[in-house]
């Protein structure tokens, strides 16, 4: 057979390969997705926010129980939407868009890395890193913008990869400006920092400015105004002004200045945190930036990706509210190098791989022994054992992976995939819908269903001591007035029928002992966004006769 016919036959079986990465992802992130209670504080503010924009068909200003939500624009909003009116208002509903996201970034990787290193197994290789990456899996569960924000940050980037390496088609400078106005439409102004701080980067480090001219800024800037001014002069008008001014200032800025709700990180947090988000492939990643950096004189394609990586590291390192997702935009360009390197050391038998294979399976140990014994101490001893078993699942298939580098090597990366996949498979499956039981919130919202069905209309309920987005969203529709200033004041007539108590607040338990109020149940569990346990009792007032 000649070497012809030998690609010929390569590049169906590569699509093919692709496809059935690209389903099998798709199947993964939604694997225990309606299993599992939404996770305060972020997955439960955008499915009430979107739930709300479908009941009250206001598809401009963004809403959180009738408040303005400044915290993003409304891009994401759309799509949970419309998932949640396709298969209804809840968990599978809310999260189905990420998964599609999700999938389709895994395909957008495929075909960058494809042209960019001309080389299907490559490219395959990179795409199964991307999809298999932690966080990636994390944030293709989840109810929140980070999975529509990779796509379309992915597909900014494909585009300025062919304006990069040479005279193309005007069809990739749209894809670029309008991937970009999308973008912004999901996250806001993050979107323009990760693109052009790579974009200054590119042209520091080559010192070539040529592909600037290419990039079309005569009609492309145009294009970026009119796909992103239509929603923006909409919601200026139906907020009086209001929102970009407190978007800009609120959340943008002073999450800049400080840390936002208490996220906050040390120098060097987005290296340090690699090691489990990207895990297993971050051990490899050294080598591949060491191989980047060597060709960055004679190699577009290295400048381009550690662009693409560095420039977004830099900015995120200045922003002092920090979040491991907010990495998660530099795992295409990881993933492209991490598979090149791969490849490559397999080949000419580069010791690197070994180091790599150990340090990954050290870390596969202290996983698979850690998760467990912090299940157990942290008191969740439910999940004690699906975390034993994914531990278990990894751990063998790490060993797996090692005696393959030593006796198969060309297997051994395969091997690596498929063992990152079958350990987040068992967490997903098995281990997260135990852990989400944990949380309070829905069970605490069946109980005053219960208690509100006594009553001939809806009665308003009050959060006193646990207000967390999640109960808030599953006690779907229920009014919400301010709480009592004092406790006299807790039988005063238009204050809530239903009180929804946390049992540190004493004062209020043992006035509620004593008063009309009836005892109708409690719940416990653990409090994920502030860590530790709560346990909450739901009051009613006796019914009107």
């Amino acid at each position: 057979m000649t070497q012809a016919n030998c690609q010929t036959d390569a590049a169906p079986r590569a699509q093919r390969a692709l496809w059935a990465l690209a389903a099998l992802s798709f199947a993964f992130y939604l694997v225990g997705n309606s299993q599992s209670p939404l996770f305060d504080r972020d997955e439960p503010r955008f499915a009430q926010a979107a739930r709300e924009m479908l009941s009250t068909r206001d598809f401009v200003v963004p809403r959180l129980n009738g408040e303005v939500r400044y915290d993003k624009p409304v891009l994401a909003y759309y799509f949970m939407a419309a998932a949640m009116a396709v298969f209804g208002p809840d968990e599978f509903g809310a999260r189905f868009p990420s998964a599609v996201f999700g999938a389709l970034s895994v395909v957008a990787c495929f075909l960058l890395a494809r042209r960019m290193l001309s080389d299907e197994r490559k490219a395959l290789i990179a795409a199964a890193i991307l999809a298999g990456a932690p966080v990636m899996v994390a944030e293709s569960k989840q109810c929140t913008v980070d999975a529509l924000l990779l796509l379309l940050l992915l597909l900014s980037f494909t585009g300025l990869w062919r304006i990069y390496e040479g005279p193309c088609h005007n069809k990739w400078k749209v894809l670029f400006w309008a991937s970009l106005s999308l973008a912004v439409l999901t996250k806001g102004p993050v979107a323009l920092a990760a693109v052009f701080a790579a974009v200054f980067l590119m042209t520091a480090i080559s010192r070539d400015r040529s592909f600037l001219g290419r990039m079309a800024w005569p009609w492309g800037i145009p294009l970026f105004i009119l796909i992103l001014t239509p929603w923006l002069l909409a919601v200026q008008e139906k907020t009086g002004g209001e929102f970009l001014r407190v978007a800009l200032a609120r959340h943008v800025i002073a999450r800049s200045e400080r840390a936002f709700e208490g996220h906050e990180g040390f120098p060097g947090f987005y290296v340090a945190t690699l090691f489990v988000t990207f895990f297993p492939w971050a051990f490899f990643a050294p080598g591949a930036v060491c191989d980047a950096v060597r060709g960055l004189r004679n190699w577009p394609r290295e400048i381009f990706l550690l662009s693409w990586a560095g420039g977004l590291w830099i900015v995120l390192e200045l922003v002092r509210t920090k979040m491991v997702h907010y990495a998660l935009p530099t795992f295409p360009a990881l993933s492209i190098l991490v598979a090149a390197f791969l490849v490559t050391a397999e080949a000419r038998r580069d010791p690197r791989l070994i180091w790599g294979m150990a340090s990954t399976l050290v870390m596969a140990v202290v996983i698979a022994v850690g998760m467990p014994v912090a299940a157990f101490l942290y008191g969740l001893h439910n999940a004690v054992e699906p975390l034993a078993a994914a531990g278990l699942v990894l751990l063998a298939g790490m060993t797996w992976c090692v005696i393959l580098q030593r006796r198969f090597r060309p297997f051994a990366v395969a091997a690596g995939i498929i063992t990152v996949f079958a350990w987040l498979l068992v967490l997903s499956a098995w281990a997260l819908p135990v852990l989400a039981a944990y949380s309070p919130s829905k069970e605490a919202a069946s109980i005053v269903a219960k208690a509100a069905r006594e009553f001939p209309s809806r009665p308003a309920v009050g959060l006193i001591g646990f207000k967390e987005p999640s109960l808030v969203f599953y006690l779907d529709g229920a009014r919400f007035p301010p709480a009592p200033a004092a406790l006299e004041d807790f039988d005063a007539p238009g204050f809530p029928d239903i009180l929804v108590v946390s049992a540190r607040e004493r004062s209020v338990m043992e006035f509620l002992q004593m008063s009309d109020f009836n005892y109708v149940g409690s719940v416990e569990g653990i409090n994920f966004a502030k860590g530790g346990r709560v346990r909450l009792s739901i009051w009613s007032r006796p019914p009107p006769q």
